[in-house]
């Protein structure tokens, strides 16, 4: 973890001085061009170079890619006579500084491997979303309901997301040759979609699992929603998460669905010929 995060620093770095060093080198390439003999931006840049290239070197040896390494090291060597070099790009046009074109090549795979700002943000902010999820049943306990079925329990969720998430939708369709699918709950800014399940045994649990496979065909290939919350309200530990993840993975249910199983009080009420029967946590 300790060795990521120093990775992650070194490569914002990295991609900053490459931003300068390219903006020093078509300064250098001008005043060069128009001889006005400024040795600053030749110095300059070679100073950049050496920099960029320590830091590679840095960076492969954290990583451990040994043979990368002695790839950049054996062809910086070509290069370091003549770091304020330049040359003529004769398939984009325009001159180009060779050392500085040939540590990018080293460095692309190296920022490739570290997630963008923007991924990292969307990844806290789906985990805060996770962390609301699993919180369902005090949310609910909050409201003062005891939730009879999952449109109870989708309700008040929904209720309550609505305030954190102002583009909070409900039911959004997903149009299949044979069948249209909505999911519960959607925030389109995350496209996060929301399924809910509620069970008061351990059969309607199961049975609930079954309706999340279909629903994982259902959404497949859908590009509004990524990733997927498939919250499962028990009144009793019918199962634990430990189980279901287990069960998901010998599905081998797509990686962007994650099952959440949370606990809290709740009853079913089942209409049968004698009347009205309850079943559930209070029952």
């Amino acid at each position: 973890m300790r060795e990521q995060v120093q990775l992650e620093c070194i490569v914002r770095d990295l991609e900053r001085s490459f931003e300068e060093a390219w903006d020093v080198f078509a300064n250098y390439e001008w005043v060069t061009m128009s001889r006005h003999g400024d040795p600053s931006y030749e110095e300059s840049l070679r100073s950049y170079i050496k920099s960029i290239y320590a830091r590679l070197r840095f960076a492969y040896e954290v990583l451990g890619l040994n043979d990368m390494l002695g790839e950049l090291k054996a062809g910086f060597e070509t290069h370091r006579d003549n770091l304020s070099a330049v040359d003529y790009d004769e398939v984009h046009g325009g001159p180009y500084s060779p050392p500085l074109a040939y540590l990018g090549r080293f460095f692309r795979p190296l920022k490739a491997s570290v997630p963008s700002r923007q991924e990292v943000e969307a990844a806290a902010e789906i985990q805060q979303l996770e962390r609301i999820l699993l919180g369902t049943p005090k949310l609910v306990r909050d409201r003062g309901l005891e939730p009879e079925s999952e449109k109870d329990v989708r309700k008040a969720m929904y209720d309550l997301l609505l305030h954190l998430y102002p583009d909070v939708v409900r039911e959004v369709p997903i149009a299949k040759q044979s069948k249209v699918y909505k999911p519960d709950i959607g925030i389109p800014t995350l496209k996060a979609a929301i399924e809910y399940k509620f069970g008061t045994s351990e059969q309607e649990v199961k049975r609930a699992l079954g309706g999340i496979y279909e629903d994982v065909a259902g959404y497949a290939g859908s590009t509004d929603w990524r990733v997927f919350f498939a919250v499962i309200y028990m009144t009793e530990p019918f199962l634990n998460q430990a189980q279901v993840e287990a069960e998901f993975r010998m599905s081998k249910v797509d990686r962007s669905w994650k099952p959440l199983l949370v606990v809290g009080k709740g009853i079913r009420i089942i209409k049968t010929n004698k009347g009205i029967e309850s079943r559930g946590q209070d029952a």
